[in-house]
């Protein structure tokens, strides 16, 4: 829960009023993202009295009831790295193991692992809900491996 206080304490109570409001026809689906989701909205307005004065103000408050989506780093990092790390291995041990050709193949499969670690990066600097973009990079990764692996085997 998020709580975000406004007040004026450049005028008291009896000079001026805080009015707050959420509209009614606020969709509060469209301020969620891929990250978090947002379950409540609420306001609350009440006067406090300060200590160096004796004057009232005005206070509103706004609260923002959030929730973490954990499927998000489950789909968009932890999978693509398994998958990814799980293709490099495959590339190393598909063909017959020669030790002329090893170090090459290990060479590319490092390679690859740190574009993963690379692809894990944009992927969390990118918090939205669609998908689009990160298909775009995942695709852009697979095709690498597959001219990689076919070029090196």
């Amino acid at each position: 829960m998020c709580t975000v206080n406004f007040v004026s304490y450049n005028f008291p109570s009896n000079e001026i009023r805080t009015v707050a409001s959420i509209f009614k026809s606020y969709n509060i689906s469209s301020a969620s993202n891929g990250e978090w989701t947002v379950e409540k909205l609420s306001f609350e307005i009440f006067s406090t009295l300060t200590n160096t004065s004796n004057y009232n103000y005005d206070v509103t408050a706004f609260t923002f009831r959030l929730r973490r989506n954990s499927i998000f780093y489950v789909v968009l990092i932890i999978i693509p790295s398994f998958v990814l790390a799980f293709l490099c291995v495959l590339g190393l041990f598909w063909s017959k193991f020669d030790h002329n050709d090893y170090l090459e193949k290990l060479y590319v499969m490092v390679n690859l692992l740190l574009v993963t670690i690379a692809i894990s990066i944009v992927v969390m600097a990118s918090k939205s809900c669609d998908l689009f973009q990160f298909n775009k990079v995942y695709d852009f990764s697979k095709t690498l491996f597959v001219v990689i692996f076919f070029t090196t085997t």
